[in-house]
């Protein structure tokens, strides 16, 4: 399996990405309110991909980030997806935006998190963090399992926030 940074020359890869990313959000309507998952299904659409990977630099929240799409390949097909958000004021961590496993329960899922935890780490970032939801215990086990560790309680969308310290 490999990592495969999205750019403008993977036009053909994008239909499967915004596939699964649909998939990804209806994933979580089990998690969260459809209000609140409202703002981020409007992700899923290949015209905001495009924009991004033209322009990756945004503000959110009064942070500055730079968005990256990632698809893992197997067998020459998407097994699924990660978007990353790197700090551009603090470059030695990152964000997982978004980890999607299109077949689950065969272990893709560890697979991809050590190829995105090894390219964290040739990058050199020193803190990986990320937000799941109280409930999703699958994605909260194969968090800790690589090493993640929770923050205090969940936040008002019942998330826990995981940081990872890189070695």
């Amino acid at each position: 399996m490999t990592l495969h940074k999205l750019t403008l020359e993977d036009t053909e890869m994008f239909p499967e990405y915004i596939l699964m990313m649909k998939d990804f959000y209806q994933s979580l309507e089990k998690f969260y309110q459809k209000s609140f998952l409202e703002k981020f299904s409007k992700d899923a659409d290949i015209n905001v991909i495009i924009e991004q990977i033209k322009n990756p630099f945004i503000t959110q929240n009064k942070i500055n980030w730079n968005i990256q799409y990632f698809n893992f390949i197997l067998n020459e097909k998407a097994s699924g997806f990660l978007i990353e958000k790197k700090y551009v004021n603090y470059p030695f961590a990152t964000w997982i935006e978004d980890f999607y496993i299109k077949d689950k329960e065969k272990g893709f899922g560890s697979i991809m998190m050590k190829e995105f935890l090894e390219k964290c780490v040739q990058d050199q970032h020193k803190k990986v963090g990320l937000a799941v939801h109280e409930h999703n215990n699958p994605a909260i086990r194969l968090y800790e399992k690589f090493g993640f560790l929770k923050e205090g309680e969940p936040n008002k969308n019942s998330n826990y926030f995981m940081w990872k310290i890189l070695e």
